[in-house]
């Protein structure tokens, strides 16, 4: 199976560092996912470093499907 990547990019008025420190806290995922979209998180991510997992479990309709999101390239304080 061909893996698929997402990047999203949005500018934000604040620093790299304060977003990279938001992100970071816990259960920052479910702060941004909108309550009407059908995400649960199964495995936490551990924290804000290449090669952490999260498992997510997505429903669209009847259909459940699990997901497995990997942070690559890192930098603390400024992306990942």
């Amino acid at each position: 199976m061909a893996l698929e990547y997402f990047e999203k990019f949005t500018q934000v008025e604040a620093s790299a560092g304060e977003l990279f420190d938001w992100h970071a806290k816990p259960s920052a995922l479910e702060r941004l996912t909108p309550p009407w979209e059908n995400v649960k998180t199964v495995e936490p991510l551990p924290a804000l470093r290449s090669g952490a997992r999260t498992t997510l479990e997505v429903r669209t309709g009847l259909i459940k499907q699990r997901w497995t999101a990997e942070l690559q390239n890192v930098e603390e304080g400024k992306q990942f």
